[in-house]
């Protein structure tokens, strides 16, 4: 069967072949051919040269010829169609250079010739219309000009020519066919660089057949120009002047930023000139930089006075604007590096040197420099004033950072004077890896408060614009005061319930405080403390209290975070300990948030719901014991779309390392130590560790938890502050670091 089977295969397979191989030939009959020819001459008599295009009714080319010297062509063409015969002619003479036998001067106007046998078709090419005139600009004499024609009702431009006369001033467009026309001038070519005219449309021009002319003056005017010179700190850049731009900026996209918008630029002249041109009406705000001249600031841009803004009218030309340019020093200095690094490479591998403004912030950098392979750097172009220096290894072998010039936080660091046309040698840096500790404490809680005030406010501060008063034998009121204070740019003060240490009192007295406020009802501070604080300060205190610690706590954070936008993240912290909420203090002032209070065994009541509406990110201190899965779940229903996280760990010294792993995503210059087992150090010490933007963990008080140890490390801070004296947190703490 198989072999039966395929043999009735091959046998088909045979068949269809021979199916195939003798299938009939059909022979289709060719088109027949048939010659189009004829002459063509000009008007007015002459023979044109050129060449002859047979195209289709949809304007494609189907066969082409050159006129001989007796203006005769003859092409092959298909028989049975309708052609259009084009003839395109090259002369010099003033005859059209594109027209249609029968008629018409562009394909899809055209009248068709149809052609079924030999065929002649004669053509005479007609005399071109031209337009002639005057061509100057408003204040002077053009050197060339390019000139744009359109026709109305037509899809494509025709084909002319254009001359331009400079002695005379005058033009002659030839060529033209008869029609409409829309004419464009503008000056392409100048006689000066920098300055430039703008385009004139004269409109419906009706050009007449036959040769006919018409004429259309045309005075070009001046685009919107401004020129005018830079200017350095006491005379005209001349000789060495920068090798730079000055830019405009028109329309800013962002109305507080005016260099927002659309920018165009000049580059600077050896004579220190420049010309903006082509600029459209509007407000233009002008500054100058010299990013190739160590002499004077990278960019004038920034609002110190040398931009300058000039009102523009159209077509308007503003002269004599001087665009102010300041004068830079420079800085130089030497890195020495103390980094012990387990793989060899250079050093200063990826260290830098950033000038920062006293006070500014590390958002605010002034200039910097990449440090070289033999430790030494160099700024240039680097403002006249007074800064400090931050020193970093960017690289990933180490977290070393440190300023200027071996100073482990800002308030310790070298101030470093720049002066314009000067350099300033900021000598020889360290760059180390060493954390140092140091401890701040009183006699006692108050006066360990009293400490960290004085720190956060040393002599000669601004006014303190509040200080924060709490008592200082319980936790619950001060827990959410810290942050508040924080964020008011205070400080926090504690005294017992009935009494103003002496201490406090003369701390009040040397900060002259704008505000007092007074968190907690009478049972916490007496009204007999709110007199003698009134006393003491020269104003009536403020109370924020509630019923109970958690209706303290809202009413202290909707004075200070409620009423406006709410804010991005918020910490939700048990009141029944004290634990979780000091570490929480610090990494809610940094992420610009309160914290807030709660028992955590249900619900957050009404009022503590309409509070954190609006909030997108909630963070939850501590495990299930502290603020319970049933408070969590029961916000799904009330506040939707909020994020909720929970920040927990095995114990208190790991929530507070948790916490501060989330919110201090980068290293730190400080890190804030305090005890674990009690609140009153950490209470004052936080405010002080927000002020300096930095973290706060909980140790025991002869070891350090190794959880806190992995992302204290992590943080790398160049000091660490124990908060307290050494009955709570011990020397070797202090002295060590030991792990436990």
């Amino acid at each position: 069967m198989p072999s039966s089977a395929r043999r009735s295969w091959v046998g088909a397979l045979a068949v269809a072949l021979a199916a195939v191989l003798f299938v009939p030939v059909v022979t289709v009959a060719a088109t027949p051919t048939v010659t189009l020819q004829g002459t063509v001459s000009l008007e007015g008599g002459g023979v044109a040269s050129g060449w002859v295009s047979v195209l289709s009714t949809g304007g494609s080319n189907v066969a082409s010829a050159t006129v001989d010297a007796a203006g005769h062509y003859s092409v092959d063409v298909a028989s049975g169609a309708g052609y259009l015969i084009q003839m395109t002619y090259t002369g010099d003479t003033d005859h059209v250079r594109t027209s249609f036998a029968g008629g018409g001067f562009s394909w899809n106007t055209a009248a068709t010739a149809p052609v079924s046998g030999p065929t002649t078709r004669d053509h005479v090419v007609p005399r071109s219309g031209q337009v002639v005139g005057t061509l100057t600009g408003v204040d002077g004499p053009l050197s060339s000009a390019s000139l744009w024609l359109e026709i109305h009702g037509s899809a494509s431009s025709p084909e002319f020519r254009f001359a331009y006369d400079e002695s005379s001033q005058t033009y002659r467009i030839t060529k033209l066919p008869p029609g409409l026309f829309d004419l464009a001038f503008a000056a392409d070519d100048r006689l000066d660089d920098r300055q430039r005219f703008g385009a004139v449309r004269k409109g419906s021009i009706d050009v007449a057949p036959g040769g006919a002319s018409v004429r259309v003056d045309v005075t070009l005017p001046r685009t919107g120009t401004i020129t005018g010179r830079v200017v350095g700190p006491s005379a005209l850049l001349t000789g060495a002047a920068p090798i730079g731009s000055v830019s405009a900026y028109r329309t800013p996209r962002i109305p507080s930023d005016p260099l927002s918008g659309s920018e165009l630029y000049s580059d600077i002249a050896a004579d220190g000139t420049f010309a903006l041109v082509d600029l459209p009406a509007g407000s233009w705000t002008l500054c100058a930089s010299a990013a190739w001249n160590r002499s004077y600031l990278r960019t004038g841009c920034s609002a110190d006075g040398t931009r300058v803004v000039v009102e523009l009218a159209k077509n308007q030309v503003v002269t004599g604007v001087d665009v102010g340019l300041l004068a830079a020093g420079a800085v130089t200095g030497r890195l020495v590096s103390e980094i012990d690094y387990e793989l060899p490479a250079p050093a200063f591998s990826w260290a830098v040197v950033t000038l920062f403004e006293p006070g500014r912030g590390l958002e605010h950098p002034v200039a910097g420099a990449a440090v070289e392979d033999d430790g030494t750097f160099r700024m240039d172009h680097v403002r006249p004033g007074t800064y400090v220096a931050r020193i970093e290894d960017t690289s990933w072998r180490s977290d070393a950072h440190g300023w200027w010039p071996d100073a482990p936080s800002v308030e310790f660091a070298e101030e470093i004077t720049v002066t314009a046309g000067a350099t300033t040698d900021m000598g020889a840096g360290t760059l180390s890896d060493d954390i140092a500790t140091e401890r701040l404490a009183g006699s006692d809680r108050y006066a360990t408060a009293v400490e960290a005030s004085r720190a956060l406010f040393p002599a000669g501060s601004p006014t303190v614009p509040v200080v924060y008063v709490a008592n200082g034998t319980g936790y619950a009121d001060a827990l959410s005061a810290g942050p508040a204070a924080a964020a008011e740019g205070g400080g926090l003060l504690m005294v017992s319930r009935d009494e103003v240490p002496t201490v406090v009192a003369d701390e009040l007295r040397r900060l002259r405080p704008g505000r007092v406020v007074l968190v907690g009802g009478p049972a916490a501070l007496s009204s007999s403390v709110e007199a003698r604080l009134a006393k003491i300060t020269g104003v009536k205190p403020e109370r924020r209290a509630g019923a109970d610690r958690y209706a303290t706590s809202l009413e202290v954070n909707e004075a200070v975070f409620g009423g406006g936008d709410a804010p991005a993240e918020l910490f939700l912290a048990t009141g029944r300990g004290f634990a979780d909420a000091l570490a929480a203090g610090p990494a809610a002032a940094h992420l610009g948030g309160p914290v807030l209070l709660v028992d955590g065994t249900g619900p957050l009541t009404a009022a503590q719901t309409e509070f954190v509406r609006g909030t997108p990110k909630i963070d939850v201190v501590g495990g299930p014991a502290a603020v319970s899965d049933a408070t969590i779940e029961a916000m799904g229903p009330v506040l939707p779309g909020i994020e909720v996280r929970r920040l927990g760990g095995a114990d208190r010294y790991a929530t507070a390392a948790s916490v501060n792993e989330h919110a201090f995503a980068t290293v730190t210059d400080r890190a804030y130590l305090a005890t674990g087992s009690g609140f009153a150090d950490a209470l004052g010490g936080g405010v002080l560790a927000a002020a300096d933007d930095a973290p706060l963990y909980l140790t025991t008080a002869s070891c350090v938890p190794e959880v806190t140890l992995t992302d204290l490390f992590r943080v790398a801070p160049n000091i660490v502050t124990v908060l307290g004296g050494p009955a709570v947190v011990s020397d070797d703490v202090l002295d060590g670091l030991p792990a436990c």
